[in-house]
């Protein structure tokens, strides 16, 4: 596990990164589009790489991928009930509104924010727990995700949920990391593949991509902050509910629900411990940067939507050393 004082580190240099954003568009270094266009790179570039190196990193076990599948279930049940909530409130917004607070109630900033956070804490056998979670919210977000925007019925299919630009690397990273544990090379090829192949591939090309991850999307999210009327939004009591049931409420929901799963000792403690990290922390993070994505992807409303992620991205430094406090507390 780690330590408050390791989160509270971490939380500050997720900040220095968010001001190097600030700076950059502030002073005309980038402009506006720069935002879409680091969210493209780390969706489909450092995002993938991230998750292949974690899965090779971590020599996958039996114990780990039970954790995996736990992480999954929990996160499936986890992300229908946030969808529920999110059904029964907002009831009375504007359409394009509803939309995106809907959206906002299901859907974290676990992939851009929490696989990178809980790799940096705890390695990257939580990055990969993470990764699981993560694919639960893939498979939520490129169906319900895009209903919510569009209630186009043809995103609710298991080709939409199972087969998109998230999930593939998942399935990537698990093949390779089935194939490099139990396959062995010839020997007159073995030397090529530890000598040359793998140092340039895992520990240069695909560890580079990797660190990417984290300073592009605080950068992404410093960038959208500037031009972001702060008092304006704070007066709209749906984003303040929004806030307070996401950024809160809901990982304080899922603590409690692995603290009662602890008191039936499924599992062993380093373990729960680990499987605990990642949902609470998943699950505390801001915003999905997707809610913006799909605003302007389906004609929803973009201005509001990178409003509502920008300043929960803020909020939530504050919220995550919260919760997280809370949890070691608990577990």
């Amino acid at each position: 596990m780690f330590g408050i004082e390791i989160l509270i580190q971490k939380i500050a240099l997720l900040l220095f990164m968010i001001i190097v954003g600030i700076i950059i568009r502030k002073y005309s270094i980038v402009d506006d589009k720069a935002a879409t266009t680091i969210a493209d790179i780390t969706i489909y570039v450092t995002q993938p790489a991230m998750i292949i190196y974690s899965f090779l990193d971590a020599k996958f076990t039996k114990e780990m991928l039970i954790g995996c599948l736990v992480v999954l279930a929990i996160a499936l049940l986890s992300h229908l009930v946030y969808y529920g909530i999110a059904l029964s409130l907002f009831k009375n917004s504007p359409e394009k509104l509803q939309k995106t607070l809907r959206y906002s109630m299901v859907f974290t900033n676990a992939g851009f924010l929490g696989t990178p956070l809980i790799s940096s804490l705890v390695g990257s056998v939580g990055a990969v727990y993470s990764t699981f979670y993560v694919l639960a919210f893939n498979i939520f977000n490129w169906s319900v995700g895009c209903y919510i925007y569009t209630k186009d019925k043809q995103y609710m299919s298991f080709k939409k949920m199972f087969w998109n630009p998230a999930t593939v690397p998942t399935y990537i990273g698990i093949i390779l990391a089935v194939v490099i544990g139990t396959v062995r090379l010839p020997e007159a090829i073995a030397p090529v593949f530890t000598n040359y192949l793998s140092p340039i591939f895992y520990d240069n090309v695909l560890y580079l991509l990797k660190c990417a991850v984290l300073p592009l999307s605080m950068m992404m999210i410093g960038i959208r902050l500037v031009g972001c009327n702060f008092y304006k939004y704070f007066k709209d009591k749906n984003i303040l509910l929004l806030f307070l049931i996401r950024l809160i409420a809901l990982p304080l929901l899922l603590l409690a629900v692995m603290k009662v799963i602890s008191l039936f000792g499924l599992f062993p403690d380093n373990q729960l411990a680990m499987i605990t990290t990642v949902i609470v922390i998943s699950a505390a993070t801001p915003v999905a940067a997707m809610a913006s994505i799909f605003a302007e992807k389906f004609n929803g409303d973009p201005t509001y939507s990178g409003a509502i992620v920008s300043i929960s991205s803020v909020l939530s430094l504050g919220t995550m050393a919260l919760i997280s406090w809370i949890m070691l507390g608990v577990i």
